[in-house]
């Protein structure tokens, strides 16, 4: 389970992976599956989160986290003490300014594309994105000319929008 909108939780181990096979336990590198999580998976073009992992027994940093097929977060760890064994009872607490600055980013890939298609084009639609914690990247159709006078009134838009802090809501709903 994903815990959204949470920087910090506690979970149980259920399972361990090294070298692509199942494991009790570890103490260098490997994969760790939770019952619940707060760290976000790479998706959608937005990368993870990372973090620590904490209890008794050892302190991990987590160095990425990724989808398995059947939706479980994989969170890829490295062990700075201790070892990992499946069952235990950990604190997962995330990078909350990395987490911050990956929400601004990946907000303001919104506020680009509609001022894309304020500026340009109402038919602009993103065709894909990266947004990490210090960039973003949107990629768009757009079958006319990017004249330089259109781009700064786009990034002038944009800067407008941010300035005015537009109240922000976050609903989580079902799919269907």
């Amino acid at each position: 389970e994903f815990l959204y909108n949470t920087y910090k939780c506690k979970s149980k181990i259920i399972d361990l992976i090294v070298d692509e096979k199942i494991v009790d336990s570890f103490d260098k590198e490997g994969y760790i599956i939770f019952d619940k999580t707060c760290f976000y998976a790479t998706s959608g073009g937005q990368v993870s989160d990372t973090g620590m992992l904490i209890c008794d027994e050892f302190k991990a940093r987590v160095l990425d986290v990724f989808k398995a097929p059947n939706n479980q977060h994989i969170h890829k760890v490295k062990v700075l003490s201790g070892k990992v064994k499946k069952g235990l009872k950990v604190d997962l607490i995330i990078d909350d300014v990395k987490r911050k600055n990956i929400e601004a980013n990946h907000s303001s890939v919104h506020l680009l594309q509609y001022a894309l298609q304020q500026v340009f084009s109402k038919d602009i639609h993103q065709a894909g994105s990266r947004v990490d914690e210090l960039t973003l990247r949107f990629d768009f159709n757009y079958i006319g000319k990017l004249y330089d006078e259109k781009i700064i009134e786009v990034e002038e838009l944009v800067n407008k929008l941010i300035e005015d802090e537009l109240e922000q809501n976050t609903e989580v709903k079902k799919y269907d």
